[in-house]
């Protein structure tokens, strides 16, 4: 059953990837049902983690984490083409799966598991994605930069929340307690998304 729930889930990202690709190529009339398609997939993406993590909460993580990785990749590419929609869209479902990583955490500890392995992993993943998200930033013209920012409010806000249980499990080892911001963010980024009131978002996931 692992097995084929693990087999559901990687299928879900190569259906993802299917229809990126398939947008690429789309006229306008229809990127609206492609991108209905895609929040169908995520939901599918989130119900099958879900059951997973009830069996191996590691490789839900580990799963989740290549498709939240996945969607950063699409925005990057969709900055570089000039493609604010594109870019907008990405970013709304990275900001779904980096926060739906706690829901898997905190199922894994309602079940019973050590989730010390699932918060680390969670924890050293942020670096990767502020790198990329960094790259972005500077890819987006100025009217989109404001957007990006609250993406990295979220990659901080979660990092923060996946720290504080680190500590509270007293296995914090070798990950920041800050956020690791890559030299691609400017200052004034950093400081913006590390206020308390900071809690991100570039929209509502509405495409």
């Amino acid at each position: 059953i692992e097995t084929s729930m693990e087999s559901v889930a990687l299928a879900i990202l190569e259906h993802l990837t299917i229809l990126d690709d398939i947008e690429d190529s789309a006229p306008a009339s229809v990127l609206e049902s492609i991108g209905n398609c895609k929040d169908i997939a995520i939901s599918h993406h989130i119900v099958t983690l879900l059951d997973l993590a009830e069996v191996n909460p590691v490789r839900a993580t580990e799963i989740n984490l290549e498709a939240i990785q996945g969607r950063l990749n699409r925005a990057k590419i969709e900055a570089e083409k000039g493609n604010n929609f594109g870019v907008e869209n990405a970013l709304q479902e990275y900001e779904r799966l980096r926060r739906f990583s706690d829901e898997i955490s905190d199922s894994a500890m309602q079940k019973g598991y050590d989730t010390v392995s699932i918060n680390t992993i969670n924890a050293q993943s942020t670096e990767g994605q502020l790198e990329t998200l960094g790259s972005i930033y500077e890819e987006v013209p100025q009217e989109m930069k404001k957007a990006v920012e609250q993406t990295i409010g979220v990659a901080v806000e979660e990092h923060a929340q996946v720290v504080n249980k680190l500590q509270e499990q007293n296995a914090l080892g070798e990950i920041p307690e800050e956020p690791p911001f890559p030299d691609n963010i400017p200052e004034e980024v950093k400081q913006n998304t590390q206020q308390p009131e900071s809690g991100g978002g570039s929209g509502n996931g509405n495409h």
